[in-house]
């Protein structure tokens, strides 16, 4: 199944508990080994392989004893500065000046070999 926004959050959490029950199933670890490993209880496992709420805590546990937390970052990817921001970055907005308000120099232009 694919997980998308629509999804809802019972289907998430139950497709979440067949993808850790299948990595366990694959380690090859029981319940037991697996809640001892990850410090969770084995009703605690259970109801996350079932896809019943659980403390995420408790999920990051289990993901880390699978080797899987690092696939967390995926979830919340890092925010990434945009062009425009870093342009921004420590700058003011200069604005254009009309032609009424620009300064009048009293020195008429000169080519420089003149005098």
């Amino acid at each position: 199944m694919i997980i998308l926004n629509t999804t809802s959050n019972e289907n998430v959490l139950a497709e979440l508990g067949k993808r850790i029950r299948a990595a366990r199933i694959d380690t090859p670890l029981t319940q037991r080994e697996l809640a001892d490993h990850a410090g969770v209880s084995l009703k605690t496992l259970s109801n996350i392989e079932n896809g019943h709420d659980s403390n995420v805590s408790s999920l990051l546990s289990v993901l880390r004893s699978l080797g899987l937390l690092a696939n967390a970052d995926v979830l919340v990817p890092v925010a990434v500065t945009r062009p425009s921001e870093i342009a921004n970055m420590g700058h003011s907005r200069q604005r254009a000046i009309s032609p009424s308000k620009r300064p009048v120099t009293t020195d008429a232009w000169k080519w420089g070999d003149e005098q």
